[in-house]
């Protein structure tokens, strides 16, 4: 009975028992919850209400795992084959590392700086700065948290970065994972990472966004798994990998363009994240409401 299995899942998780080594629900204590039983009607009605938002829950996630494939396919389609003054895709070829006409073919190690000197005078010893640890950079290339630190506790032992630079991730697996992020709204203009980052700062002519959907493209991951060096577990790409990947490159319009289409995607993307959440949250107060009997429904 699919109220049973909604009974189930409210049992307050705060009574596994880890005593074992493997966290587990003690017989007595699942024995001693005390739960109220409605009518065969409404325990019918509960299980369609939560098995809706579970559904709905369901839906949204397929929509964001295909957004994020065709996230994927517009990436390679619009860094090869660029668009017009319209944002319509150009006619021609597809293929990464081909250059295509009206752009320039240059190798990443030329569109950008490879860890750049970062201008620290005007921030005082005692002055927060923004922090980024591995952890808080997600595969979505997205800045998931914003941690500061004094700045006196991490100009050294990190990697520093500024307003603008793009941090890519050199270690495995985070690398294939695709862990790159960019640096924007910094505390004081600065910050600092993990020294498994590798830093970049567009040159000119180049759009740092730009350099940025570059570095999520499956074809740059591929082609660093090549360059990695080191142990089991433990191996980092090597920086020859920036002169060895070559980019098309449009003029700064087309660029600016680009990004535009990507940004309006990647909005998209987080929206149907953020509704996905919300129906979480929804349906978690459901349970509570419903299998506790709080709300009763009507049948």
């Amino acid at each position: 009975m699919r109220w049973c299995y909604w009974l189930l899942t409210l049992i307050n998780l705060s009574k596994l028992d880890s005593s074992t080594g493997v966290p587990g629900l003690n017989r007595n204590d699942a024995y001693a919850e005390r739960v109220l039983v409605p009518s065969e009607p409404e325990q019918r009605r509960i299980a369609e209400i939560l098995d809706a938002a579970d559904e709905a829950i369901r839906k949204t996630d397929d929509l964001i795992a295909k957004l994020k494939m065709m996230k994927r396919g517009l990436l390679h389609d619009l860094l090869t084959r660029g668009v017009d003054e319209d944002g319509r895709l150009r006619e021609g070829n597809t293929e990464i590392g081909v250059k295509r006409p009206g752009t320039k073919e240059i190798p990443i190690s030329e569109a950008a700086k490879l860890d750049p000197p970062v201008n620290f005078h005007r921030v005082g010893v005692y002055d927060l700065v923004s922090f980024v640890p591995m952890v808080d950079v997600t595969e979505d290339a997205l800045w998931d948290k914003r941690r500061t630190r004094v700045f006196s506790e991490v100009r050294s032992g990190y990697t520093p970065f500024q307003e603008g630079d793009v941090l890519f991730a050199k270690i495995t697996p985070c690398m294939e994972n695709g862990k790159v992020c960019f640096a924007e709204n910094l505390r004081n203009g600065v910050g600092f990472g993990s020294t498994e980052f590798y830093v970049l700062r567009a040159n000119e002519g180049i759009e740092p966004r730009f350099l940025l959907y570059w570095l999520q493209t499956e074809a740059v991951r591929l082609r660093a798994q090549a360059f990695m060096i080191g142990s089991a577990g433990q191996q980092r790409v090597k920086p020859d990998f920036f002169a060895s990947f070559t980019i098309n490159v449009p003029t700064e319009t087309e660029q600016r363009i680009i990004i535009e289409i990507l940004q309006t995607h990647d909005a998209r993307i987080r929206a149907e994240e953020a509704y996905r959440d919300k129906l979480k949250m929804i349906k978690k107060g459901l349970m509570h409401d419903l299998l506790t009997g709080r709300v009763r429904v009507k049948v």
